[in-house]
């Protein structure tokens, strides 16, 4: 039984047009390596560019992943779930020449975790920067839903955020992740920031949105308990990471 809302909260916090119109531009100031994230996605997906894939895209957003994935699958049909209507709006205006290889389901999280009976059988999960707004509980209960929707050999890939909470070594990344910001918004926007006001900002965006990044190594003890094999790290950057586990039986 989900005890959290944060899920619901964070969609909430996201249905809001004027902060999405600003989704792109904040996320690449905040995360530089988004690109290379979604390239090694695509990239661990073990199929040809040819085949006539069913992929599950959690947490679509503004469809940043979903258009790799349509670039690197253009035969792919692709099951776009967010849970704020303004994000998938926008995700709809990027993606227009390819609506015919999208199917649009507006749901949290949970409410896709209650019931995955109008689910086709799937080729692939995927998600990108999303799945840290649940609990341990919340994908726990995700990875097993999904799971029996995949087909055998079928993969989920998750990029998103890691966290070591009260650690010497978090708070070095959390430094260096506000040091890069601060270096980006002078480049890119020619401002001035100091330290302590992209932390203090930080700190407030993350608590409007529930997020709750986990280690690295729970996210994939937590794939391994859901029933995937051959879980693994396939990329990592102080907090930033893609991992995965292959459905093999």
């Amino acid at each position: 039984m989900i005890k959290s809302d944060n899920g619901a909260r964070s969609a909430a916090a996201y249905d809001d047009a004027a902060r999405v119109a600003q989704y792109d531009a904040k996320m690449n100031l905040m995360h530089p390596n988004r690109v290379k994230m979604a390239e090694m996605v695509c990239a661990m997906l073990p199929f040809a560019a040819q085949e006539k894939l069913t992929l599950l895209d959690l947490g679509t957003g503004t469809g940043f992943l979903t258009a790799y994935l349509l670039q690197a699958f253009p035969h792919a049909h692709i099951i776009a779930v967010d849970g704020a209507l303004a994000m998938m709006q926008q995700a709809q205006a990027r993606l227009r020449e390819k609506a015919q290889a999208l199917t649009w389901h507006i749901c949290t999280f949970q409410e896709l975790a209650r019931n995955t009976s109008d689910l086709p059988a799937l080729d692939a999960v995927v998600s990108c920067f999303a799945l840290h707004h649940l609990s341990a509980e919340q994908k726990r209960e995700l990875y097993h839903a999904v799971l029996p929707k995949l087909r055998v050999g079928g993969w989920l890939l998750n990029a998103d955020i890691v966290a070591l909470p009260d650690t010497k070594i978090e708070a070095r990344y959390q430094y260096l992740r506000c040091l890069g910001i601060q270096q980006r918004a002078r480049q890119q926007l020619g401002e001035e920031r100091t330290l302590a006001a992209i932390a203090a900002e930080l700190a407030q965006l993350e608590h409007e949105d529930g997020d709750q990044p986990l280690p690295l190594e729970e996210d994939l003890r937590l794939l391994r308990e859901a029933g995937f094999q051959e879980v693994d790290c396939f990329w990592k950057e102080t907090r930033e990471a893609v991992w995965g586990g292959i459905k093999l039986e």
